[in-house]
């Protein structure tokens, strides 16, 4: 997941066991095809609210609570130029009635995890705080600028991808050409499958001569694995977001 002001960097290996901030119990990597539990195909992320995608996920059976591994893994702080001069904390539930807060990016509600300045009354969806500041893509020939100044008049701008306006909300810009884009417009809104996660097997599971590279492949394939597939929750999120 591309991180503002930050290099983009692959996420550890997934945990057999994590401790998350968002739930009391601990939650345990499960193989999603093993539960028997009604409306299985229907269960979503407490995370990014999306439905989970991958074999794989962190769950609590016992309070029906599941996060994508990504999604255990975002950093509890980011730096944004939203707010230049505070850093943005996560968080996994507003502090307002229904724990609904309003996007400050897309001006689209939201429930799921969040990060928020609260000096500044800034809250903003993760996958918002994730978009990458810059992109390339072929509606336009000059690299694409992610603007946080919110268009304020009349219908706010005019897309020149799909030729509608769009909301009060963030876009992507060229300043040169006057080229305003929606994100949804110029994000990649079908990526790749989301690829399985294969689980760190236990220590006393490997034999003390193979550890060392059995671990290493492990971890490098874990951490193409999660990179991957934060890439493909983002993505996803803000294709149905801005469209």
């Amino acid at each position: 997941m591309a991180k503002a002001d930050q290099k983009e960097e692959g996420m550890e290996s997934p945990k057999p066991t994590i401790l998350h901030f968002s739930h009391s119990h601990p939650l345990e990597l499960t193989n999603l095809s093993t539960l028997n539990i009604n409306g299985k195909s229907q269960l979503s992320c407490s995370g990014c609210k999306q439905k989970l995608s991958s074999k794989y996920a962190y769950c609590c059976l016992s309070c029906n609570y599941f996060l994508h591994a990504s999604c255990s893994q975002l950093p509890p702080e980011v730096r944004h130029p939203v707010d230049k001069d505070h850093p943005l904390c996560l968080s996994a539930v507003a502090p307002y009635p229904g724990g609904v807060f309003k996007c400050s990016g897309c001006s689209e509600p939201g429930s799921g995890f969040y990060y928020a300045c609260g000096s500044c009354r800034l809250e903003l969806h993760a996958q918002c705080a994730n978009m990458p500041l810059h992109i390339r893509n072929p509606a336009h020939r000059h690299p694409l600028e992610l603007s946080v100044a919110v268009a304020r008049g009349g219908m706010g701008f005019f897309c020149l991808v799909c030729g509608k306006y769009g909301r009060k909300s963030w876009r992507y810009r060229c300043k040169s050409c006057v080229f305003d884009a929606h994100p949804g417009c110029v994000l990649d809104k079908n990526p790749p499958p989301e690829p399985e996660i294969i689980p760190e097997p236990s220590e006393r599971s490997i034999p003390e001569e193979k550890k060392g590279s059995k671990s290493s492949l492990t971890r490098e394939i874990g951490g193409r694995v999660m990179e991957t597939a934060a890439v493909a929750i983002v993505s996803n999120v803000i294709g149905s977001m801005f469209s």
